[in-house]
């Protein structure tokens, strides 16, 4: 049997010894939790000293084998730049449409003769090509961007017999063919006289004889164009007269057109005719200088 003492020596130890497997369950449950500690041979030292329970030092020790630790970023780095949204993203304008001033074009002095100036009167004005401008109108005249037409007529008639009308054109390209348009149709225009009823049609290109002096145009280019034609009315000694005028300055184009009814047509393209020179090429050098305003 053995002495008392070692019976209470025995006896404490065992109390150590559940006390210290009861610890364990409890870092069995905080494993579970998330808060693990690594299994170690110290443990085994850990039972004969409670200490181990005790609030660790918050500093830790790395091991000549553990990784060094990654500084933390003193600055943010940065953030991406956002992509433009459809309003931020620039879009392409279009030039402005110039003026055109309605002092470009012209006015009674083109188709009445200066003597007799107070014969005719502006008829209307309009800012869109409307309805045909005489016998040999093309039909089209290309997109202009802006318009200016002047109807002429004589003080005792109700319809207009002649046209003023100034096209300005976003280039000079579209300027010219238009140009180019117009003066084709009026030269090429038996096949409309005679969808009119008209007999032996004939038309012809008079703009060598016009009197013009395109230097002194500050524009480029500067050309001009005079057809006249006629066709005879059925049963009758009167004729219809159709008469165009083109210049062409830059990218605008001036377009005089006049249908005339009668038995002649006494003028010419040149002020030396016996006649005297016709309204429409006589206004030339003015109009040209007006359709640069």
């Amino acid at each position: 049997m053995l002495p008392a003492t070692e019976i209470r020596r025995r006896g404490d130890r065992r109390r150590v010894t559940r006390r210290i497997v009861t610890g364990t369950g409890i870092c069995a449950l905080a494993l579970t939790a998330g808060f693990g500690i690594a299994a170690s041979p110290l443990l085994d030292g850990l039972r004969d000293d409670p200490s181990w329970a005790t609030t660790p030092d918050p500093t830790p020790t790395l091991s000549p084998t553990d990784p060094a630790p990654t500084p933390s970023p003193t600055e943010p780095s940065p953030a991406p730049s956002p992509a433009p949204s459809p309003t931020d993203v620039p879009t392409p304008t279009q030039a402005p449409v110039r003026d055109l001033s309605w002092e470009t074009v012209p006015g009674v002095e083109a188709f009445f003769p200066e003597y007799v100036l107070d014969a005719g009167r502006v008829h209307s004005e309009r800012t869109e090509l409307g309805d045909a401008k005489g016998l040999c109108d093309p039909g089209t005249v290309g997109i202009p961007d802006a318009v200016r037409v002047r109807a002429i007529a004589g003080v005792d008639n109700t319809e207009p017999f002649g046209w003023a009308t100034v096209l300005q054109y976003r280039t000079v390209a579209e300027a010219t063919e238009a140009f180019g348009t117009i003066r084709d149709a009026a030269l090429d225009c038996g096949d409309q006289a005679r969808a009119r009823g008209l007999l032996d049609p004939r038309f012809t290109d008079q703009s060598a004889a016009v009197p013009f002096d395109a230097a002194a145009v500050d524009a480029d280019p500067v050309t001009i164009a005079y057809l006249t034609g006629m066709g005879l009315l059925p049963d009758s000694e009167e004729g219809i007269f159709a008469s165009t005028v083109l210049l062409q300055a830059g990218d605008r184009v001036l377009w005089l057109a006049e249908e005339v009814q009668g038995m002649d047509y006494n003028c010419g393209p040149a002020p030396d005719n016996e006649a005297g020179q016709c309204p429409m090429p006589a206004v030339l050098e003015q109009a040209a200088q007006d359709l640069l305003r």
